[in-house]
């Protein structure tokens, strides 16, 4: 299943904070829809309704709310339009809400690892510690089902795996991993990034509030 349209690593590698952004807040133009039970005309119309939110939503958040509710009325059990949802709502500082759409994708989707990990971040950056750490702690039991499957996404499960341990308080497991990482490829200035890694700073940048 395609969670995102396929993104340039090499393009995106230089802005490392867009980078990890786009892997762990499931921010999506679609190009297939994930299964659900819509008819594929009605399908193609939300997925239509969720690119085009997607394109105005730092500009018009409103608009693309509007939108995104109206691809959620053709086909509820999309998660990413719910992920996408809140984070429209990340952008207007509207954290509360962002929690709400975040909690249903999770609800839609429980064996994505991204969306817990992108729910504990929420739950983090509005003090709800232990939710935080149950989110977390999913998170890296989803991402260990997924790397011993050999997904070709490897290296980013493994980062993403890394920085979920990180913001768990796992501080010498995580950077192990990111060093780990990071000999196995040097050049990555996304690894380079994530070395000097902060929780209250990266959760500020990631969710928006600096």
């Amino acid at each position: 299943m395609q969670l995102r349209e396929e993104m340039s690593y090499r393009k995106l590698k230089k802005t490392p904070i867009r980078y990890i952004r786009n892997i762990i807040i499931l921010l999506s133009i679609l190009t297939v829809s994930c299964s659900t039970q819509t008819d594929k005309k009605n399908q193609q119309e939300a997925i239509d309704l969720n690119n085009q939110a997607i394109k105005i939503m730092s500009e018009n958040p409103d608009s693309a709310l509007i939108l995104l509710d109206k691809a959620i009325e053709i086909d509820k059990n999309n998660y990413l339009f719910y992920s996408n949802k809140a984070n429209v709502y990340i952008a207007r500082k509207d954290y509360a809400k962002a929690i709400i759409s975040a909690e249903k994708a999770v609800e839609i989707k429980p064996d994505l690892a991204e969306s817990d990990l992108f729910l504990g971040m929420l739950y983090d950056i509005s003090n709800q510690t232990e939710k935080a750490k149950k989110q977390y702690e999913n998170a890296i039991l989803l991402f260990d089902n997924r790397l011993k499957k050999q997904d070709k996404y490897e290296q980013s499960n493994r980062m993403n795996r890394a920085v979920t341990l990180l913001l768990l308080g796992q501080i010498e497991q995580g950077k192990k991993e990111l060093k780990k990482l990071l000999t196995e490829n040097p050049e990555d200035q996304v690894l380079q990034y994530l070395q000097d890694f902060n929780k209250e700073k990266f959760l500020n940048k990631i969710l928006g509030k600096q």
